[in-house]
């Protein structure tokens, strides 16, 4: 379930490996967390918002016989 609502969280365990560590608290993991977590939230919505205005501004095709 976290997965699915913030795969920051994965995106963050995937790169830290790879980050130096600089000593003392880091916090590089967290914030590769949070704006991969904004990122994918602000796309989710966006792609909703698009989504559902098209599929609710559908509007019935006028009839030529009426």
């Amino acid at each position: 379930m976290l997965v699915v609502l913030s795969p920051g969280y994965l995106l963050s365990a995937m790169i830290a490996p790879f980050l130096r560590y600089v000593g003392g608290l880091d916090f590089r993991a967290i914030y590769i967390a949070f704006i991969a977590n904004l990122a994918y939230w602000f796309v989710l919505i966006f792609w909703f918002v698009l989504w559902s205005d098209r599929r609710w501004r559908r509007k019935p095709a006028a009839r030529i016989d009426a």
